[in-house]
């Protein structure tokens, strides 16, 4: 069997990193100042059922938002042609929070390969914030 393949969702891909913060500050963070590092700059605020565009042409919708817990979008860069589904949890830690980005509806391998190094870069840069 292929790394990351699934049988009823395409591939899949998750990464997860502890931030030395509190879970309500990474949340704040990751929802509010730090949302161009993972989503891009957008307009729109991150509300359940709102589309959000970034500036690079990024789609987004958030369809399951639990404060301090988790969010769970569809997700979309400007040169895909399919829309994904991203969960990302916010996991109490003994040293801070861990941050978890989990992929799915991935077309192919690259596109899994490519999340993965994208997430992975997201993840060092907030937690580079919160050094």
């Amino acid at each position: 069997m292929t790394v990351g393949k699934t049988q009823s969702v395409g591939f899949q891909v998750g990464v997860r990193k502890t931030i030395n913060c509190s879970l309500e500050e990474l949340w704040d963070y990751v929802l509010g100042k730090g949302m161009p590092l993972w989503f891009g700059d957008s307009k729109e605020e991150p509300e359940i059922n709102k589309e959000l565009h970034s500036s690079t042409g990024n789609y987004g919708k958030i369809t399951t938002l639990v404060p301090q817990s988790h969010f769970r979008m569809q997700f979309k860069f400007n040169s895909w042609t399919n829309t994904s589904a991203v969960q990302v949890r916010f996991i109490k830690a003994k040293t801070g929070t861990t941050l978890s980005f989990h992929q799915d509806k991935l077309t192919d391998e690259r596109q899994r390969e490519e999340m993965k190094s994208y997430w992975s870069k997201v993840l060092n840069h907030v937690s580079e914030e919160f050094l």
